[in-house]
């Protein structure tokens, strides 16, 4: 029998939430006043928020509890709301060309459309991180070795994660899974 961690599931809402909330001020950010001037408060909350989207799936399935919440089933837009928030503050501060801000949003919505499968939004949430990096990298080149352990960490938190990321991609194109599953 599995006994139930509630207060796990709790807590990977949280994170979750957590991520929500910090896409609005990333958002906020960008259009409330002089938002180069925030770059100190966004970076860390980013940061932070998506070491908290490496846990808190772990935590919801380690919980021991069957049911779902909303946040859980809509972890992967809430992904792509702090994405497209971030890569907004980006536009919003010069470092990114709005044209390309618009591309880039405008082809994976198509595409997600198209496709219908998660696997649009799960890349696109990868290319804008890798935007914000290195965006982050432009102004404080000595955080190179800081994110680099960071990204080792969460390479060794989710490599579970990975492989059955991996098999689930297979999987559908091969066209064992039907898409947007």
């Amino acid at each position: 029998m599995i006994k139930q961690h509630s207060g796990l599931k709790t807590l990977a809402d949280l994170l979750t939430g957590g991520r929500l909330a910090v896409a609005g001020v990333v958002l906020g950010g960008a259009f409330l006043g002089n938002a180069r001037a925030y770059l100190p408060w966004i970076v860390p909350l980013v940061l932070l928020a998506w070491t908290g989207d490496l846990f808190d799936g772990w935590l919801a399935r380690h919980s021991g509890r069957a049911a779902t919440s909303w946040l859980g089933n809509h972890d992967l837009a809430v992904d792509a709301s702090l994405a497209t928030a971030s890569l907004i503050y980006l536009a919003r501060i010069g470092w990114l060309a709005s044209l390309v801000l618009v591309v880039y949003l405008g082809t994976a919505l198509l595409l997600s459309l198209l496709l219908r499968s998660h696997w649009v939004w799960n890349g696109f949430n990868t290319g804008s991180h890798l935007l914000v990096l290195g965006s982050i990298l432009r102004i404080l080149p000595g955080l190179l070795y800081v994110m680099l352990a960071w990204l080792a960490i969460a390479t060794l938190v989710g490599h579970r994660r990975l492989a059955t990321l991996a098999r689930e991609l297979r999987a559908t194109l091969a066209g064992r899974v039907k898409p947007g599953t």
